[in-house]
């Protein structure tokens, strides 16, 4: 329950600390949940071996708090309000995020979150990607196990390292779109299609699919499907800032209630499958699931996704920018009234070559 609120607060922060050109890899510090996983289950795996299952949570529980301690005490919203920076940096952020942030947060524009079709591309992008590495995250210990006849250490090894490459791929692909974009070699858009981690992470899942007894190819396989998954850090995850930093938390928020379910939805998929079967045939069917959702949703983000920013993101200064304009519009009409009203009265009192007014020319 806790966990659903990290990822929003740290989207508000990515949107008022990072330069747009710098997000790609900044977001590779999202992948430090692989950086955990990498180090947790070799650790874990130790852990019950020597000891029981409760030092595992003993161990991360008390991790976990000396972190939060060091969040809560280093942590600032914005560059404005923190203490120690130097002058230099927190003017080049500000700058560099120029009127993207407002200084006061506008009411939510659900209904135009709602209806936008590159937000539900992200949300889209996300499910595949998720699906796809909730099912190697949480499945492959018991696939290695069941089939291939690994022990809980062996295990526990071999689900740590595919995180280690995740993270490996993830920076190596937010500095490429970061240099992309500082070099103007490709749109912002561009660089975020290009970083879509759910097609390279299900045309994987397919080799694992079909790696069968073959020890090797499935470590590979499951290697390389969930180091493809780190790129999600510089496409969709990077994306929902591109469109709206102001409501960048908000966005995170409801794409996470949506792309959490296959959290819950995979797991029972597995178990239907394999529970009192566990052949590789059943495991070749879980894993053709998993990458058939992973491409298609690729695709569907690669053909209608866009990552620049929306007009949405702060209507309130939009509404002033119209007002100031109309009021323009207004004084411009008061102005050119008065001056048609200014002409007619010196018409009127104008005199003519024989004294006699312009009225009297008239009549």
């Amino acid at each position: 329950m806790f966990k659903g609120l990290a990822w929003p607060a740290m989207h508000k922060l990515s949107a008022n600390w990072i330069p747009p050109n710098e997000r790609s890899k900044f977001m590779t510090s999202y992948m430090g949940s692989s950086v955990g996983a990498a180090l947790t289950f070799p650790m874990c795996g130790q852990l019950i071996s020597w000891f029981d299952w409760p030092s595992v949570f003993y161990t991360t529980g008390i991790l976990g708090t000396v972190w939060f301690a060091a969040w809560w005490l280093l942590v600032y919203e914005t560059p404005a309000q923190h203490p120690r920076i130097s002058d230099s940096e927190r003017k080049y952020i500000e700058t560099s995020l120029g009127n993207s942030i407002s200084e006061k947060r506008p009411p939510t524009p659900w209904r135009h979150i709602l209806l936008s079709c590159p937000v539900w591309m992200c949300i889209l992008a996300q499910w595949g990607n998720i699906w796809g590495l909730f099912t190697l995250m949480t499945q492959a210990p018991t696939y290695f196990k069941n089939i291939h006849g690994w022990d809980i250490r062996m295990t526990g090894l071999l689900s740590g390292l595919p995180h280690l490459c995740r993270i490996i791929f993830s920076y190596l692909s937010g500095v490429t779109g970061d240099y992309l974009l500082r070099k103007n070699l490709m749109s912002r858009t561009g660089v975020r299609k290009i970083a879509t981690s759910c097609i390279g992470q299900g045309l994987f899942v397919t080799g694992l699919a079909f790696s069968g007894c073959n020890k090797m190819a499935a470590i590979l396989c499951l290697m390389m499907a969930t180091a493809m998954s780190g790129a999600v850090s510089t496409g969709p995850l990077a994306s929902v800032v591109d469109l709206s930093p102001n409501f960048a938390s908000v966005m995170l928020g409801f794409a996470n209630m949506i792309t959490a379910v296959p959290g819950l939805i995979s797991p029972i998929v597995v178990g239907l499958l394999t529970f009192n079967n566990q052949t590789v045939a059943q495991w070749q069917i879980v894993y053709l699931i998993t990458a058939a959702k992973a491409i298609v949703t690729g695709l569907f983000y690669v053909t209608f996704a866009r990552s620049e920013l929306e007009p949405w993101n702060d209507l309130g200064a939009a509404a002033k920018e119209l007002d100031l304009l109309s009021g323009h519009d207004r004084e411009e009409k008061q102005s050119g009234q008065h001056d048609e009203d200014d002409r007619e009265e010196k018409e009127v009192d104008q005199p003519l070559v024989n004294g006699s007014t312009t009225e009297e020319g008239k009549q």
